[in-house]
């Protein structure tokens, strides 16, 4: 136990090291590889053991020329979206801050990661709070995700600094063609009325993708199957402490300012668990937290 406990911190110490450089982080084990950004806590791949990459990201990947990078999972946090904060910091800080390296470890079954983001000046000069987000990848026989928010205002002095945030979890899903790709596990999930998209039914057992879709559900748990038409191959989604689930493809080319290819558009789907609008919000009071989760598993599917 002693010569695991070991090995761990000298993989971390080196894992450091590596991000002092700029480079990503890397989990791996006889599960599969993910790669993290220390820069956004943005994974940018995810490669099962003998399966092919989950996660869409475009080839542009320079977070320094392209700072509101599209593509892996980017953290959305403590808004989702624009949400009425500073335009400058879209779906939030978190999103444009390097996180500190708290643990991380690989073992043959077992690899986890722990980034951390605490509050100080720069972060109050955009929102003034205090806080402590603590962000958990674990890679074994599925990708496990843990967004913990704290606030670590005092909770005997200080009982009126307490906050709200939206926030999300942001997968590109990757697919060899939007148009072939189905999302299933919406049974029971109705469709947000207060939502511009909202067209046609509001209750429905599965949605094909499309270029350009967005809709927004309803939905504080559950089990969403993405179905690959073509790769033949489904990822299942579960998800818990969100309030909504967004579907999005942006549909179009975004520009030259923008990481993403002109084509790149085909190649993702994004389903989103996540808490959006200020109607939603959660609190969270002085030495409170909440937690935000997402698993994510790829299966071939049955000839």
């Amino acid at each position: 136990m002693v010569k695991r406990h070991v090995a761990a911190v000298a993989f971390a110490l080196a894992a450091a090291c590596a991000f002092a450089e700029g480079e990503t982080l890397v989990l791996s084990n006889g599960f599969g590889r993910v790669e993290v950004s220390r820069f956004a806590a943005q994974i940018v791949s995810y490669v099962p053991a003998g399966g092919a990459e989950v996660f869409f990201f475009p080839e542009r990947r320079d977070f320094k020329a392209f700072p509101k990078m599209h593509g892996g999972v980017p953290v959305c946090w403590p808004w989702f979206g624009g949400n009425g904060e500073p335009l400058d910091a879209p779906h939030g800080l978190a999103r444009y801050r390097d996180w500190k390296v708290e643990e991380i470890c690989n073992y043959p079954d077992f690899s986890r990661l722990r980034l951390v983001l605490e509050s100080d000046e720069s972060t109050k000069r955009i929102w003034p709070y205090d806080f402590r987000l603590t962000y958990t990848i674990v890679l074994a026989s599925r990708l496990s995700l843990s967004l913990v928010t704290e606030n670590t205002a005092n909770p005997r002095k200080e009982r009126d600094r307490w906050f709200e945030i939206t926030q999300g979890f942001h997968p590109y899903f990757r697919v060899a063609d939007v148009e072939k790709t189905v999302l299933g596990g919406l049974e029971g999930v109705r469709r947000d009325p207060c939502r511009p998209d909202v067209e046609g039914e509001v209750n429905e057992e599965a949605i094909r993708f499309r270029p350009g879709l967005s809709r927004v559900y309803n939905a504080g748990w559950g089990a969403y199957t993405i179905t690959d038409e073509v790769e033949n191959r489904a990822v299942v989604v579960r998800a818990k402490g969100h309030r909504k689930l967004i579907l999005f493809n942006s549909g179009v080319p975004r520009g030259p300012n923008d990481n993403m290819g002109d084509e790149d558009y085909r190649r993702y789907v994004c389903v989103e668990p996540a808490v959006i609008g200020r109607e939603c919000a959660v609190k969270v009071l002085p030495g409170r937290r909440c937690e935000l989760q997402m698993t994510v598993e790829a299966k071939p599917l049955s000839p």
